[in-house]
């Protein structure tokens, strides 16, 4: 089992929160949470199916927002190589904070 958090400030265009090679595990579980008090965040999420550098990316979940204090939970048994997490400001120059938790248990 792999188990990490990391934590950000989001800006007015799409940057990676995590970034991450998930082929070797069946089991994936990432949550992110809006630890702002007050600005909201919009986030996507990005699956490959090969390594990423030169792979196609997929969007497994679209543009969505999350309102401050919020947390977006995803769970996914399906076979990935890379999966990439990716947030903005909801609005221009009200940036936001986060903290992303991840886990990823048992080999295929």
């Amino acid at each position: 089992m792999i188990t990490n958090t990391l934590t950000g400030t989001t800006v007015n265009t799409y940057a990676d929160a995590l970034s991450l090679r998930v082929a070797e595990f069946a089991r994936k579980t990432i949550l992110l949470k809006n630890t702002h008090s007050s600005n909201g965040l919009h986030y996507k999420l990005l699956g490959y199916a090969y390594p990423i550098a030169s792979g196609i990316a997929d969007t497994i979940v679209t543009e969505t927002t999350l309102v401050a204090g919020a947390i977006a939970r995803f769970q996914y048994r399906e076979q990935w190589f890379h999966f990439t997490l990716q947030v903005k400001s909801a609005v221009a120059d009200s940036h936001a904070t986060y903290q992303v938790d991840y886990s990823l248990e048992g080999g295929h």
